[in-house]
């Protein structure tokens, strides 16, 4: 885990979304655990675990999602949610803004971010299983 990454500034990073909108992961966020997935249309993994993600999303009322497009045009990252039907929200990162901001080097990057805007874990690779993403989960939740 990135132990010197303050996650309050990622709380407050104006986020891009599909269209013209934007707004912040505190605004996503409310008073929930937030888990921020970056992910790209090429990258095999980030695709693979997303049904993983939204399996979880859809069961665990606890936390919020939130996925986070890393440089793909906007229509192309919107074709990719819809064939993996995700539900959760994401975002477009078209620079790369936030993922530098959250030190991210490989994808897919996952962050847990408490509800106060500190990380409290981050998992470079993708999830394989959703018993794994619970115990990742409940493991955050577990910390102080």
């Amino acid at each position: 885990m990135p132990a010197d990454l303050d996650g309050e500034p990622l709380l407050a990073t104006p986020l891009a979304l599909p269209g013209s909108d934007s707004l912040t992961l505190a605004e996503l966020a409310g008073s929930k655990m937030v888990i921020i997935n970056f992910w790209a249309k090429w990258c095999a993994p980030c695709v693979a675990e997303m049904p993983i993600l939204e399996q979880v999303h859809r069961t665990d009322d606890r936390v919020v999602f939130v996925g986070v497009n890393e440089r793909d045009p906007a229509e192309q990252a919107t074709a990719m949610a819809r064939r993996t039907k995700i539900t959760y929200r994401w975002v477009l990162d078209p620079r790369g803004d936030l993922a530098a901001e959250a030190r991210t080097i490989n994808l897919p990057t996952t962050l847990m971010i408490s509800a106060d805007g500190q990380v409290l874990a981050a998992k470079v690779g993708a999830f394989h299983s959703v018993s794994e993403l619970e115990r990742w989960i409940a493991s955050g939740m577990a910390t102080p």
